[in-house]
């Protein structure tokens, strides 16, 4: 079950913000302690299974993510369930446990790939929106220039009393 922790972990230092990585540190923090507790677990005896050390993990890991906001919670839900399947077959002997870290590996790389897909859209996203944004602020000026010619000019009142003549 160590690669689903880097799975996780690789969804994380994936992004290129320091803000977003020290969000989800706390996070991954837990997920390891999780999995590191239910996997001792298991190997105590305590879990009789891959299933039930998977079942045991998944939710912590789930709430973990939750409670930093992190944005792609359908790619720690999609690692969540592909544990469990995994698992499941492993216990089945359908696949030897060094079979399903391979999966998870590969898992992995796939996942990464998607959220840097994500992250990259959003950026894009972002830069097309300020983009625009200066492009609205540009074109505010330029109306703004515009009206100003369109303006008549001031209206000037002269009077004049003897030799004396004043405007306003």
């Amino acid at each position: 079950m160590k690669y689903s922790m880097t799975i996780v972990l690789a969804l994380m230092l994936s992004g290129c913000a320091l803000i977003q990585q020290q969000r989800y540190k706390a996070a991954q923090a837990k997920l390891e302690a999780a999995t590191l507790e239910c996997r001792a677990k298991r190997l105590a005896g305590e879990l009789k299974s891959f299933v039930e050390s998977a079942q045991c993990s998944n939710p912590q890991m789930i709430a973990a993510f939750r409670e930093v906001d992190y944005p792609h919670m359908d790619l720690i839900n999609l690692v969540a369930a592909s544990r469990l399947v995994g698992a499941e077959k492993v216990d089945k002997g359908e696949l030897t446990e060094a079979e399903f870290q391979l999966q998870l590996a590969e898992l992995q790389t796939r996942i990464v790939s998607e959220e840097q897909r994500r992250n990259l859209a959003a950026a894009n996203a972002r830069s097309q929106a300020q983009s625009a944004r200066a492009a609205d602020t540009a074109a505010t000026g330029v109306l703004l220039q515009g009206l100003k010619a369109l303006r008549p000019p001031p209206t000037v009142t002269c009077t004049t009393f003897g030799n004396i003549t004043t405007c306003n």
